[in-house]
């Protein structure tokens, strides 16, 4: 009888050290516990019975029917499926960006790892034109990507003034139209603005204060005075210095700080009966893609 019973307890707990009797699932953050369960009992597997079952088989049912599940590993520890579960990443969104030049330039060389050319080497560009383009053409289809590459370029700004030979300035005929206006605060109570009575005229404007801020009246006088144009001839030589000056201003407040120059060089272009007075800098610049 005790062998008979030692033989039944040992029998016994080889089948109870089969039997399923607990699942442990590790790794879930957007998968839903009850999702696993569902493909481990739809796989076959019941809690409370023997299972026979192979672990790779497993990994690879749960791996094709959950869906954010990028790898599965199962081991069998007594009475326990053991499941660990990485889930996918976030699906990353990147933003491609072209290469964008942010001065006017001459490209001297390209060079282009990935993307689309989009200008050659000798061609001049424009400040905020793309270079080199987010996307490659495959097949005849456009796929994007980053666009990497290097352009060494010839960048320049200009200042430029302009010079009248002759110049149309008013003159006063000596008439002139006073308009009066009396104001309550901004309420108007006499008078009101009105046109100017000639066709070129200069425009003045005054204010008096009748009483104090008790009481505020205020009277407001606009006068147009009449006006007459007069052609008024200039001499380049008397303005050259202060406009090649203006010229060297205008151009330098145009150039990053952090740009190093290579070379100035000024000109008097004559424009019909005008001329342009301008400055040219330039200087070697990299452009490359930005991280």
């Amino acid at each position: 009888g005790v062998y008979i019973g030692l033989v039944i307890m040992l029998i016994s707990i080889i089948s109870i050290s089969r039997v399923t009797l607990n699942f442990n699932i590790y790794g879930l953050n957007k998968i839903n516990k009850s999702d696993v369960l569902d493909c481990v009992k739809s796989f076959g597997i019941r809690k409370g019975k023997v299972n026979n079952f192979d672990n790779t088989a497993l990994e690879n049912y749960l791996l094709s029917n959950l869906e954010n599940a990028s790898m599965v590993s199962v081991i069998t520890k007594g009475n326990t499926i053991c499941i660990n579960i990485k889930e996918k990443n976030e699906q990353i969104i990147t933003n491609y960006h072209d290469i964008v030049t942010p001065y006017n330039i001459i490209i001297k060389s390209i060079n282009v790892v990935s993307g689309t050319p989009l200008y050659k080497e000798g061609d001049v560009v424009p400040a905020g034109k793309s270079i080199v383009g987010a996307y490659t053409i495959l097949d005849g289809n456009r796929i994007d990507c980053s666009a990497v590459g290097t352009i060494e370029a010839e960048a320049w700004w200009i200042g430029s003034v302009k010079f009248e030979s002759e110049k149309s300035i008013l003159i006063r005929t000596g008439k002139k139209k006073i308009f009066k206006t009396l104001f309550f605060n901004d309420t108007v109570l006499l008078g009101g603005a009105k046109s100017s009575p000639y066709e070129r005229y200069e425009i003045a404007q005054t204010t008096n204060y009748v009483t104090s801020n008790f009481l505020p009246l205020r009277y407001e006088y606009i006068t147009y005075y009449e006006c007459r144009e007069k052609s008024l001839k200039q001499n380049l030589d008397e303005s050259r210095d202060n406009l090649l000056h203006e010229s060297r201003l205008l151009a330098y407040n145009k150039v990053p700080g952090y740009i190093k120059l290579t070379n100035e060089e000024q000109k008097i272009i004559p424009y019909g009966n005008d001329y342009l007075i301008q400055t040219y800098l330039t200087a070697l610049v990299e452009i490359k893609n930005v991280d």
